[in-house]
């Protein structure tokens, strides 16, 4: 069909000035070279209201915009999108500034191009503060490449902080004990990650890999970058005297934690300083990959407890062996060393309950109790699989 004309002097392609304007359905509302919606009248009491429910909306320099007293826009789904930003912003979603605190979004769904109707600065704001229009109990999520998409958020995580970047969760860490990743996020190869990991070190802090993936970028190659001095590899996150509990709250389990892209360690726990309080990682879901110690052990009293999740550590060819799950070798030798509790999870080519991961021994190593647990072992991957379950060993199993 042809597209309507609009007035030139419209500025944009719909207005809804009073009442309820619903859209619905898989059609375009393509406001390009003008502007897309216009909630309210610009005056102080305008009683409009916009629901969006499907569909495209284009905008020149905005899609959807309140403008007076007393309107609100409930989005549910549909896509958004502006062709050009305005002062080096994108105002995909806006609200006119003399009516912020009377015009007000519902954003429970929709998809948004340039533009994180969570965090933006499309109102005025101080600083580098971010404002959301996205409802309680949901949150955006970011494709990688322009796109964020609104979710209804995975259960149990209502109230945790969602981060899309590095500076995101950096300052994450220092405030929020419960941190939601948003997008697959790229650790920089430069400051901490170089010299010691993704350092947490102010706070107790659980992670939810919410299905994406957390590396950091390496030279590659064969190289394995290990401390100045040291025999630890450089790790993609490195706690120091507090806790990390890492969860996947995706329904694919395709969260993880990738060390071999850039040829790093995975999880390096670390006692330092704390009598009161020991370094400890609670792992229960998600991937580990990594060149080198998926998870490792050091200072007295350091501990990691293992309930679930996939780990993948490459082998150390020059000794010949998997040092998956290692403790340093001299936190591993009495009962005030550092320790693995493992009850569940899948290890390639690795098994918790025999292993000669603790090079302080001769004998292997179990870090499993085998009066509750035992390993079953299957191929896979070119390898071979451990899988932890509940019961004393059952021979047959393997």
């Amino acid at each position: 069909p042809a597209k309507a004309k609009v007035p030139v002097e419209q500025q944009y392609i719909l207005e809804v000035k009073s009442g309820t304007l619903t859209i619905s359905g898989s059609g375009l509302i393509d406001g390009s070279g003008m502007k897309g919606i216009r909630v309210g009248d610009g005056t102080d009491n305008c009683n409009a209201h916009l629901v969006i429910n499907g569909g495209e909306v284009i905008g020149e320099y905005v899609a959807v915009h309140l403008n007076g007293g007393n309107v609100a826009a409930d989005i549910s789904g549909g896509k958004f999108s502006v062709e050009k930003p305005w002062n080096d912003k994108r105002y995909v979603l806006n609200i006119q500034d003399e009516y912020a605190g009377d015009a007000k979004y519902n954003v429970t769904g929709g998809t948004f191009e340039g533009f994180n109707p969570h965090a933006h600065q499309a109102d005025p704001v101080d600083g580098d503060a971010k404002l959301s229009y996205v409802n309680p109990g949901y949150y955006a999520e970011f494709d990688g490449d322009k796109t964020y998409t609104v979710k209804q958020r995975p259960s149990g995580t209502e109230g945790y902080k969602v981060v899309w970047d590095q500076a995101g969760l950096e300052e994450a860490v220092k405030s929020d004990a419960q941190v939601l990743l948003g997008a697959d996020i790229k650790l920089g190869y430069s400051g901490e990650i170089k010299t010691h990991g993704f350092l947490i070190t102010e706070k107790d802090v659980t992670l939810d890999l919410n299905g994406h993936k957390l590396t950091a970028d390496g030279p590659g190659g064969d190289n394995k970058h290990y401390e100045e001095g040291g025999n630890m590899p450089y790790a993609i996150l490195a706690v120091h005297d507090n806790t990390l509990t890492v969860n996947d709250s995706s329904s694919a389990k395709t969260g993880m934690i990738d060390g071999e892209t850039g040829r790093y360690g995975g999880i390096w726990i670390h006692n330092v300083k704390n009598e009161n309080k020991n370094a400890t990682l609670v792992f229960n879901n998600g991937f580990v990959r990594c060149a080198d110690n998926a998870v490792y052990l050091s200072g007295a009293g350091a501990q990691a407890i293992i309930r679930g999740g996939k780990f993948w550590a490459d082998e150390d060819t020059d000794r010949n062996k998997y040092y998956t799950l290692n403790i340093l070798g001299e936190n591993a030798k009495d009962e005030n060393s550092a320790s693995f509790t493992v009850t569940g999870g899948s290890f390639y080519n690795f098994d918790p309950a025999a292993n000669y991961a603790d090079s302080s021994r001769p004998e292997t190593t179990c870090y499993i109790d085998k009066n509750s647990y035992h390993t079953v072992s299957s191929p896979g991957d070119g390898g071979t699989w451990y899988v932890v379950k509940p019961g004393a060993a059952n021979q047959s199993d393997h």
